[in-house]
């Protein structure tokens, strides 16, 4: 909610979808479990991939446990959870206003130090990031552009090409990067003075970074 308000509806919607598949699979009798692939095991039962599935299994990245074996107040309690996630998501699908952003784009256009110059813009949230990348594009020329770890080395390309003082191949095609924590090190992006923290990262070691 802190990054921002389309992140915040996404995770709500998330958590409600994988509550649901949760019980789905409770109420078949087993229940996978997963500390690194919850999402990946939830469509791997939808599409009934049986034999990537097993492979999960095999190699211990996925545990199968009986219903049995669980608490019924534990079930219980996700379902009221699931209640209370969906009471949340109604109660904010007709928010359709983002002052935050609203804010954001009266200061790029007006501050002097923001509306010409090659900025960097973080993020905790990928979903920000494109979401920014959505909104502020059709304002300013199309020279937005948003990376992280899902990003391909095209676009890895054009950052390096915008930012890096020390590419052979300068452009000047992006003006506002907006970036998850991915690019708060390693590259060298200092074409760019200025940096904005769309949202502020709990550890402070992450501001220093960026």
């Amino acid at each position: 909610l802190e990054s921002s308000f389309y992140a915040f509806k996404k995770s709500i919607s998330r958590f409600i979808y994988s509550y649901e598949r949760f019980l789905e699979e409770y109420e078949k009798g087993n229940v996978f479990i997963s500390d690194r692939y919850s999402s990946k095991v939830f469509e791997l039962l939808e599409d009934e991939d049986v034999d990537t599935l097993d492979k999960f299994l095999r190699e211990g990245k996925v545990r199968k446990i009986p219903s049995a074996d669980f608490n019924s107040a534990f079930i219980n309690d996700l379902k009221s959870d699931l209640e209370i996630l969906k009471s949340i998501n109604k109660m904010w699908l007709d928010v359709q206003n983002d002052p935050k952003l609203d804010v954001f784009i009266n200061l790029l256009k007006k501050d002097k130090n923001l509306n010409n110059n090659k900025l960097i813009v973080f993020t905790e949230s990928k979903e920000t990031a494109d979401y920014l990348e959505l909104k502020l594009n059709p304002i300013f020329n199309n020279k937005v552009l948003a990376y992280s770890g899902s990003s391909d080395y095209k676009v890895r390309d054009r950052v390096i090409e915008n930012f890096d003082p020390a590419s052979k191949n300068h452009k000047n095609d992006v003006r506002i990067l907006i970036s998850t924590e991915i690019l708060s090190e390693g590259l060298n992006l200092n074409r760019s003075n200025v940096v904005i923290n769309y949202d502020i990262p709990w550890n402070p070691i992450k501001m220093m970074q960026r």
